[in-house]
């Protein structure tokens, strides 16, 4: 069993991924940072809570078989050539204004 780390841009969240036999499983866990990468007093509160009350800051999981994994990935794909072809129209047009 193997398990991967990451933490969302907005630093309030991670995902870990781990491998169970013939399956991955996705669990989301509250980190409790704010944007600016400090947590107001509500916002520690809230996640003392969670931890006392559940032993961690989990949120929830998902569990997936080598097909759905296989179709993720390729969902995943998908959007990254999204995000570069907007990339791409972004820059084309700043050096159509420069």
């Amino acid at each position: 069993m193997s398990k991967w780390y990451v933490e969302c841009d907005c630093k309030t969240h991670l995902i870990g991924v781990e491998t169970w036999d013939n399956m991955v499983c996705m669990s989301f866990f509250e980190m409790g940072h704010c944007c600016d990468g400090r947590i107001s007093l509500k916002g520690k509160w809230h996640l003392i809570k969670q931890i006392l009350k559940k032993g961690h800051p989990y949120m929830d999981s998902v569990i997936f078989q080598k097909r759905t994994v296989d179709e993720f990935i390729g969902v995943l794909c998908e959007a990254r050539t999204e995000i570069l072809a907007y990339e791409e129209e972004e820059k084309r047009e700043k050096e159509k204004h420069d």
